[in-house]
C-alpha cells in the first residue's frame, strides 16, 4: 500500500485499547490514502483515546482509526488508511468506545480522495463534528448509610435530589458537601443549606435502604472542572466513566505523602508510586485527597484512561 510505510513511520504514545467498531472492505479498491486528523467536537479539540473515526462513500466505510496520542506534539491524532478512487466523495462518522456508541453529530465538510492524502503528524487535517452531544446514563448503587459518590454526567443539585427521591420516596436522606452544607430529605420536602452542586466534588449521601439511582445528562468534561486542592482533606469527584489507576489519575500532580482515600480503603504516594488498599478510582465514587503542599493547587484530570 502506498502509504503503509508513511504509516508505520509514526510511534503513538497509546495502544488502542479496543477493536475497531468499523472495517472497511480494502480489497475493493486499488488506492488507498492517509489521513492525519485530530478531532473537535463544536470546534473543541477532542483529547480522548476512546474516539473512533470513520470514513464514508455513501453508507460504505472506506477506513476508520481509533485516537491515540502523539508522543511528540502530545495531541490527539487518527491515523486513518481510506480506500477508494479519484474524485470519491468521503464524510465521516465518530464512534464512543467509552459510551459504546456512534455519537449524533453533523459530519465535517467532506473530502475528495486524493492518493497524495490529507495532514501529517505534526500539522493534522481538523475534523470538527458538530451537533448536541449525546445523554449519558449513569447509574449508582446506594447502599444502607453513608455513600461517597460522584458523577460523570452534567447535573443539577435538583436532578440529583429527583433521582434519590424517585428511588426511595418517603425515606430520610441526607446529602452533604465538604463546604457549602448540607440538605435533608424527610420523606416530604428538603431542608437545609445545600443549594448549588459541582460535579468536581465528592458528596456523601445517607440512604435508609438500598437503592439504585440513575443521573442523566451530558459526559464530564474534566478540563472544564478544575479542582483546587488545599492543604490538608479535599473531597474530590472521579468525572470519568471508566476506571482509571492512581498513577494515571494524579499524574504529575501528586506529591511524596500525598494521600487519597476512598471507603475502600487509602493508598499514599512516597514519591515513585502509589501504595495501599487501593489502586483506581471508580466511576461513580467519591474520594478524599489529602495534600501536604502549602497553599491551593490545581488538579485537572484526564480526559481519558490510558
Amino acid at each position: 500500500m502506498k502509504k503503509a510505510f508513511a504509516l508505520l513511520l509514526v510511534c503513538l504514545s497509546n495502544i488502542a485499547l479496543f477493536a475497531n467498531h468499523w472495517t472497511p472492505e480494502s480489497a475493493a479498491y486499488s488506492d488507498n490514502m492517509a489521513l492525519y486528523c485530530v478531532i473537535q467536537i463544536n470546534g473543541e479539540e477532542q483529547h480522548s483515546d476512546q474516539l473512533e473515526v470513520g470514513v464514508f462513500c455513501g453508507d460504505e466505510c472506506r477506513g476508520s482509526a481509533i485516537v491515540s496520542e502523539f508522543w511528540l506534539t502530545h495531541r490527539y491524532l487518527a491515523i486513518v488508511t481510506i480506500y477508494g478512487e479519484n474524485g470519491h466523495q468521503l464524510t465521516f462518522k465518530l464512534y464512543d468506545h467509552g459510551l459504546g456508541e456512534e455519537l449524533e453529530l453533523a459530519s465535517p465538510a467532506a473530502i475528495t480522495f486524493d492518493v497524495d492524502g490529507y495532514g501529517n503528524p505534526i500539522e493534522p487535517y481538523v475534523l470538527n463534528f458538530t451537533g448536541e452531544p449525546s445523554e449519558v446514563v449513569q447509574t449508582i448503587t446506594l447502599s444502607e448509610g453513608w455513600n461517597w459518590i460522584s458523577a460523570y454526567v452534567e447535573i443539577f443539585l435538583d436532578d440529583l435530589k429527583g433521582a434519590l427521591v424517585e428511588a426511595l420516596p418517603g425515606s430520610a436522606i441526607i446529602i452533604t458537601s465538604q463546604s457549602s452544607g448540607s440538605t435533608t430529605y424527610n420523606g416530604t420536602r428538603w431542608r437545609g443549606n445545600l443549594s448549588t452542586m459541582d460535579v468536581a466534588q465528592m458528596y456523601k449521601i445517607s440512604v435508609e435502604a438500598d437503592c439504585d439511582i440513575t443521573l442523566t445528562g451530558t459526559p464530564v468534561n474534566p478540563a472544564e472542572h478544575p479542582v483546587a486542592i488545599s492543604n490538608g482533606s479535599n473531597w474530590i469527584a472521579f468525572p470519568l466513566s471508566e476506571p482509571m489507576t492512581l498513577s494515571d489519575a494524579f499524574a504529575g500532580f501528586a506529591v511524596s505523602g500525598d494521600m487519597v482515600t476512598g471507603q475502600s480503603g487509602t493508598a499514599t504516594y512516597n514519591g515513585t508510586r502509589w501504595r495501599g488498599v487501593i489502586s483506581t478510582l471508580e466511576p461513580g465514587q467519591g474520594y478524599v485527597y489529602t495534600s501536604g503542599v502549602a497553599g491551593i493547587s490545581t488538579l485537572t484530570f484526564p480526559a481519558s484512561v490510558k
